[in-house]
């Protein structure tokens, strides 16, 4: 049994390396694709000094990216802070403070918000969207480089281990409704045995294919969504953001979707869109509703 999410992926990819991943905007990424992306992005920070047990922040909005990021750092022994991408100042201030963090994976719009921060642990930014050259931080003595120029940097042949079941995960923090927000760690075994107990209830097999637009900085979105499509070697239909036009469209047009999570207000405006536009003319296998209380 593996144990870590991305000992299922390296798995898959060595059985079925051109079976699809991850759709996204057009492109098909392969899960032999996929995990050679991993491989390269632990290397790369392995190189930039990353240590077992520090922190590497995801402060970014739904792409593949986020995927490779999130599984290369797990390879590295690192821990994934998962950040929510519409933070700004106090509230990444107390995150990047609190989890020290000292690596972090963001946008050309993150990056913006992070120079004006005080983040002293911080060293390295990684940018997503642009081929930065490496340069100074306006406040912090952090690096920035490119997302493509990073991942060249893990062409090396340094040697990569699995985690361990009892190794941190990820950290990702509470609202913060009752105080300031609590970082709540999560174990790699934690996550394997809450995805076999999600895909057990819902009979989540090979031949399924998800459409996913819920965030994946939140748990539901990746703990639920991500983390079970790619330990069942299945595939995701993953939207950069939620759009009730564009998933009704998306499940039209693709007849390999068959599961859907959303949140009761994704379903609200689903249903206002479908009375507009016209409702499926198929029915998914699965729709998932979480995060908060669902109308009947």
């Amino acid at each position: 049994m593996e144990q870590s999410i991305v000992e299922a992926v390296a798995g898959h990819a060595r059985r079925a390396p051109e079976r699809s991943a991850m759709l996204f905007e057009g492109a098909t990424l392969s899960y032999g694709q996929l995990y050679a992306d991993v491989e390269r992005f632990a290397r790369a920070l392995l190189a930039a000094g990353l240590t077992p047990g520090e922190r590497v922040a995801l402060f970014l909005e739904n792409c593949p990216a986020f995927a490779v990021a999130y599984l290369g750092a797990h390879l590295a022994g690192g821990v994934v802070t998962l950040v929510n991408s519409a933070y700004r100042q106090v509230e990444l201030s107390h995150i990047f403070t609190d989890a020290d963090v000292r690596i972090c994976v963001t946008s050309p719009a993150g990056a913006a918000a992070l120079a004006a921060l005080e983040a002293p642990a911080l060293r390295l930014i990684v940018v997503v969207g642009a081929d930065t050259a490496t340069e100074g931080g306006a406040m912090s003595a952090a690096a920035r480089v490119g997302y493509a120029a990073f991942l060249r940097q893990g062409e090396g042949s340094a040697e990569l281990r699995m985690p361990a079941g009892d190794a941190p995960a990820s950290i990702g923090y509470t609202s913060g409704t009752t105080g300031r927000s609590k970082g709540a760690l999560l174990l790699h075994r934690n996550q394997i045995a809450n995805t076999i107990a999600i895909t057990t209830a819902w009979r989540w097999s090979l031949d399924d294919r998800l459409l996913l637009a819920l965030p994946l900085f939140h748990s539901h979105g990746l703990g639920v969504g991500l983390h079970s499509s790619f330990f069942m070697g299945s595939s995701v239909l993953l939207h950069r953001k939620f759009d009730a036009s564009a998933t009704l469209a998306a499940i039209a047009a693709d007849p390999l979707v068959s599961v859907f999570f959303g949140v009761p207000t994704m379903y609200a405006r689903l249903i206002a869109a479908a009375t507009q536009a016209g409702a499926p003319t198929r029915p998914l296998r699965l729709y998932v509703s979480g995060s908060a209380p669902l109308p009947s």
